[in-house]
């Protein structure tokens, strides 16, 4: 397996992860772990896998003694100088596999190398025959896990070799304490993503900060309870503005004209009879009537009465009894004798001539 970065925020996991997959390494006999992660307890670990000891498990400085008696060097604590001595093809092959492998049986050697850009920081300049050491330690049965804050804080050297990094992403801001998000990157590009939940027999294995930081926000509330009540607060004061507005219905308000009515004749003129619309006007009392004077009547003269039956002239006696209409009838004559008046083709009769027939 090539070079692989375990980056994450502090307090995100990231060593709680590397441990979890320490334990699970360790039930393979034949790899030989090797870890600087602080506090990490060996005995605990033993009892946790419900076994007597552990001969795979090895601390930085345990193993870069063992390397440095072999090669007849000092080894004085810095395990920074030392570990750029072990970035050496050829001294693996020389001194560190044939005691390691042929004698001791591990075929193969895992790295997990807490806060490893105070190993080898961005600045630091590496020999060609230390970046080749990154390019061939798969051959040499060599895994690296190197966990950090930040990918961009690591050597450009290691970061070009390196292709997967396992981002774990603190889920404690969403009220979600005893779970955290494991992210998968290749390039770059998330490829997979998983939930693991917190196994507290993890946490008594090694010194975290992590624990110490739940401790501090355990009796304390999410902040995204505060934002969402916030939110629900916001949103029930703009509700019941909004009805106040609306005289308590959810509905707007119908729009009230205030434009004055047109009191055009005309206009009133053309309505239509079949479809009346009320006016809006007020009824006014109809005038008063009054009698007309005394002079408009001396200037007309009064209408005569209807002729009576006394008054009229006898009819002259009908040719024949058929001709003679039956007894108390009368009988209207017209005379067209009298002139039609000016500009008229149509003849107007003359006063009527009645008889009544006795």
């Amino acid at each position: 397996m090539a070079v692989v970065f375990i980056t994450g925020t502090p307090g995100a996991g990231k060593s709680y992860y590397a441990v979890l997959r320490i334990v699970q390494e360790l039930k393979d006999t034949s790899k030989l772990i090797i870890t600087n992660i602080d506090g990490l307890d060996k005995q605990k670990v033993a009892f946790y896998l419900d076994k007597e000891d552990l001969l795979n498990l090895w601390t930085l400085d345990e193993f870069l003694s063992v390397v440095y008696g072999l090669a007849n060097l000092h080894y004085d604590g810095n395990y920074r100088n030392a570990f750029l001595t072990l970035l050496n093809v050829d001294f693996w092959k020389r001194v560190i596999l044939p005691y390691f492998y042929k004698e001791l049986g591990y075929k193969r050697f895992i790295f997990y190398l807490d806060e490893f850009q105070s190993i080898i920081d961005e600045d630091t300049d590496l020999h060609q025959s230390q970046k080749f050491f990154f390019d061939y330690h798969r051959h040499l049965g060599i895994d690296i896990y190197l966990i950090t804050q930040s990918v961009q804080r690591m050597n450009k050297a290691i970061r070009n070799i390196a292709e997967v990094e396992l981002r774990l992403v603190n889920l404690r801001m969403f009220g979600l304490s005893s779970v955290v998000l494991l992210k998968t990157l290749i390039g770059g590009v998330v490829v997979k993503k998983k939930l693991l939940k917190y196994d507290p027999r993890i946490f008594v294995l090694y010194r975290s900060a992590l624990v110490e930081h739940l401790k501090g926000v355990r009796g304390r509330p999410p902040v995204m309870l505060f934002v969402g009540l916030f939110l629900l607060l916001f949103a029930l004061f703009q509700g019941f503005s909004y009805m106040s507005k609306t005289g308590g219905s959810l509905l707007p308000k119908p729009k009230v004209s205030n434009a004055v009515p047109n009191s055009d004749a005309n206009t009133n003129t053309k309505k239509s009879a079949s479809n009346p619309q009320p006016s809006s006007q007020p009824f006014s009392s109809p005038p008063s009537y009054s009698p007309p004077p005394a002079s408009y009547y001396s200037s007309k003269p009064p209408p005569s009465p209807p002729p009576s039956s006394s008054s009229l002239p006898s009819l002259p006696a009908p040719a024949s009894s058929r001709d003679v209409p039956p007894s108390g009838s009368y009988v209207i004559i017209y005379s067209s004798d009298s002139p039609s008046p000016p500009h008229s083709s149509v003849p107007v009769p003359s006063e009527p001539t009645v008889r009544v027939i006795e």
